[in-house]
């Protein structure tokens, strides 16, 4: 290889290698201003890897430990029916013969150089994308999703594309567990909001309890209440007392008012008045 061709590979190799740290720098100002909302930072990594990849399309799918779910993606198919009707699979257990469910279960980076081949699903062969390379999205062990790029051609990507493409997929797990960890706070934040509002109310009628038995308290020296039937409760001020009874069987309170007669004696009662009990 001449000194000539060498400079312009590397040349080349340098403005890819910037543009894909353009691209990491966008899509991590994005994360960082839509943590609730993954889908504008799905959005932005699939039309960036495109690009950057040199590839026909690019897609995102989330997995979460039972089904994959699709989140964003580019040149599906040129047939906008065929595209709405790989999208509409999803939401799908994982199987090996299905691109993203192989990657899923193998949990690795894994080369389709050829959707015709037997082993996998003939809806493959239906897309315009002929050939397509895949990336899981890891947290720790734990597999969240994929990310991937197709091609028109069987074969159709370099080993520079490939190393491109597990810098997006890096930011696409950043996205997706940001995303979860801003859920996991809202829901928590939810909880506990309900909780303090539980508890204002419950103070609030305690409070009103204590205001009236504090009402109770300023007219009568005594309290005494559950007044079983055939029983009754006096509660006496200075001057006057008042007896509450309940008469059996009825549900009926009887209220008889008594004025003291100084010795510390009751007079006979004045009156007496009948209605419903609780």
């Amino acid at each position: 290889m001449s000194l000539a061709s060498e400079n312009a590979r590397n040349l080349a190799g340098l403005d890819e290698y910037r543009r894909a740290q353009a691209a990491t720098s966008e899509i991590l100002r994005v994360i960082s201003t839509a943590a609730s909302d993954p889908q504008p930072v799905f959005d932005l990594i699939v039309d960036r890897a495109r690009d950057i990849c040199g590839a026909y399309g690019a897609g995102v799918w989330e997995f979460d430990g039972s089904l994959i779910h699709f989140r964003a993606g580019t040149g599906t198919s040129d047939d906008p029916d065929i595209k709405r009707d790989v999208e509409a699979m999803y939401p799908m257990v994982p199987s090996r013969d299905w691109h993203v469910g192989r990657v899923v279960l193998d949990r690795r980076l894994t080369r389709f150089d050829d959707y015709e081949t037997p082993d996998l699903n003939p809806a493959l062969r239906r897309q315009t994308a002929k050939s397509s390379v895949m990336v899981p999205l890891m947290r720790s062990d734990e597999v969240i999703g994929v990310v991937g790029i197709g091609s028109r051609e069987k074969g159709g990507f370099s080993d520079s594309q490939v190393e491109l493409l597990k810098t997006f997929a890096e930011q696409a797990a950043i996205a997706i567990t940001s995303a979860e960890t801003w859920r996991a706070l809202q829901e928590r934040t939810a909880e506990l909001a309900e909780r303090n509002e539980a508890d204002r109310s419950s103070g609030r009628d305690n409070r009103r309890a204590e205001d009236d038995v504090g009402l109770a308290g300023q007219s009568t020296t005594g309290v005494r209440a559950d007044c079983p039937a055939g029983t009754h409760a006096v509660q006496r001020s200075e001057r006057l007392s008042v007896s509450i009874r309940r008469s059996a069987p009825l549900p009926r309170l009887s209220i008889q008012c008594f004025f003291g007669r100084g010795d510390g004696r009751l007079s006979e009662p004045l009156s007496e008045g009948a209605g419903p009990g609780p």
